[in-house]
């Protein structure tokens, strides 16, 4: 993920560069980056092949089947791969329920979407998972993060119990359960990956990020592989629906701290264009907001001069970008900015609430049921629902709830709208990082690792939490923010 230089006499280079010493770690080296990257590409394409393409399918549902098994001999050290390929590579929603019902399911050679028996494929991955986690755990340290630890597994329950909650559904308790179980397995899994083999970090770091390249060109090669008037159903159906799409963002991020640094500028820039239109493509409005809410985390990440050479780079790539997406995907664009309309309205004297009608009447009879509830603080617990008897609903399809909440008008998810409820799981290690900033970002490659890190903390925190494999990468997340923190830490008391 970044270039770290190590110095070839260790104590020399703290004395007369003390802040350059934070991350004297062993990089990947490039070449076998670029094969990483390029491996990860071939994944990519694997795991998209789906039951509709013939028997080269279950050679591709082979291969992932071998990827999970993994995790169960693979040596410790290299456990965190396959772990990766399950976030980073294999898609977990591919289909709209449009989709469905028009050709039928389809589904992909991932273990996100294979079902053996009993079991989901929630659960197949959760136990793979604790399997990992308990080989990790007699070889390394656990360490709870005990208030939150806490309140996810015992008064969020105990609280779920008082309300009747899994008396009257099971099934939606153990769907709202699955979220902290998911984060926290992999936090306590990532966390004792990093305690065990801390010289490990920088390369973790870089296997995540050249998985990430190598999806992006897969994406890249989806949209650009058909003709225009295709493009908005195709990536919809490949890009849009996975719930990884969001990560796209750490490309945009490290290729802005590239561009920041003066270094390859045309390349960088190129790259910013790229990623840039494939958010547009992405059809998703939350993934422009929360870029924007990254950059201006990255804006107060840097100190002022670097503030104004972002600002005058950024800009010009942005119209670029957006020009250029004008010519080739008109089409996509024309559908973002449909989806954006609202916002023109808003100054006509129109309120949001008569504009988002359904994500208004969902934040405000939520809110309404924890106040009526005194649990403004605690939550309701797992499987708690709300109705609409506060603001009345519009008329709804599936798109937005599932029919049974539209049957029988309790509502278990608030539309594109959450409470952040891990947001203090998140907040230690970011305020940890943001206190040693300007430090850490004198470091061959600190610049580059804190813009990503600050960049996609929006996305990861509002939008990774609905689905398995976001959940995973919130504790991956969380807990490499954590070991960047100690590593900082460390080698900062050594000098």
């Amino acid at each position: 993920m970044v270039d770290v230089h190590v110095p070839a006499t260790m104590d020399n280079s703290r004395s007369a560069h003390p802040d350059r010493t934070y991350f004297d770690l062993r990089p990947i080296p490039r070449t076998n980056r670029f094969f990483l990257a390029f491996g990860a590409l071939l994944l990519a394409m694997v795991f998209n092949i789906n039951s509709g393409d013939g028997l080269i399918y279950y050679a591709a549902v082979a291969l992932a089947v071998t990827v999970i098994l993994s995790i169960c001999i693979i040596p410790l050290r290299l456990i965190a791969i396959p772990v990766a390929v399950l976030i980073v590579l294999m898609p977990d929603l591919t289909q709209t329920v449009d989709q469905i019902d028009l050709v039928g399911r389809l589904i992909a050679a991932s273990v996100w979407q294979l079902q053996f028996g009993p079991l989901t494929p929630a659960m197949l991955v959760l136990i793979f998972l604790l399997i990992a986690l308990l080989r990790i755990s007699l070889a390394s340290t656990i360490q709870l993060h005990w208030v939150t630890f806490f309140y996810f597994f015992g008064a969020a329950i105990l609280l779920s119990f008082l309300n009747g909650y899994p008396q009257e559904s099971v099934s939606r308790f153990i769907t709202d359960f699955k979220i902290p179980v998911f984060v926290y397995t992999s936090l306590l899994l990532f966390d004792a990956h990093f305690r065990k083999f801390p010289e490990d970090l920088l390369r973790t770091t870089q296997v995540f990020m050249m998985f990430l390249v190598g999806a992006l060109v897969y994406q890249v090669i989806i949209v650009t592989a058909f003709a225009p008037s295709d493009i908005i159903g195709r990536s919809y159906v490949h890009s849009s629906l996975d719930s990884a799409k969001g990560l796209t963002l750490a490309v945009t991020f490290f290729a802005l701290a590239k561009v920041g640094k003066a270094s390859r500028i045309v390349f960088w820039f190129l790259i910013l264009c790229v990623t840039l239109s494939l958010l547009i493509t992405y059809q998703t409005r939350w993934l422009l907001v929360t870029l924007f809410m990254g950059l201006l985390l990255v804006f107060f990440v840097y100190p002022l001069k670097k503030k104004l050479i972002l600002a005058l780079w950024f800009i010009p790539i942005f119209l670029v970008g957006i020009v250029t997406f004008v010519f080739l995907e008109s089409e996509a664009l024309e559908i973002m900015l449909r989806r954006f309309s609202f916002v023109q309205q808003l100054g006509s004297g129109v309120s949001f609430r008569d504009i988002e009608v359904v994500r208004t009447a969902s934040i405000l009879n939520s809110v309404q049921h924890v106040w009526d509830n005194n649990a403004l603080l605690t939550g309701m617990g797992y499987g708690s629902w709300y109705d609409d008897d506060f603001v009345p609903m519009p008329n709804l399809t599936t798109a937005a709830f599932d029919q049974e909440s539209l049957s029988l008008r309790r509502f278990y998810r608030v539309h594109d709208f959450g409470f952040l409820i891990y947001l203090s799981l998140f907040l230690r290690p970011l305020r940890g990082l943001w206190s040693v900033r300007r430090a850490a970002m004198r470091n061959d490659g600190g610049a580059e690792l804190f813009v990503v890190l600050f960049g996609i903390a929006p996305t990861v925190i509002t939008y990774m939490w609905f689905t398995g494999k976001g959940n995973l990468f919130c504790g991956f997340y969380i807990a490499l923010c954590s070991a960047w923190l100690s590593r900082i830490n460390k080698t900062k008391a050594i000098s």
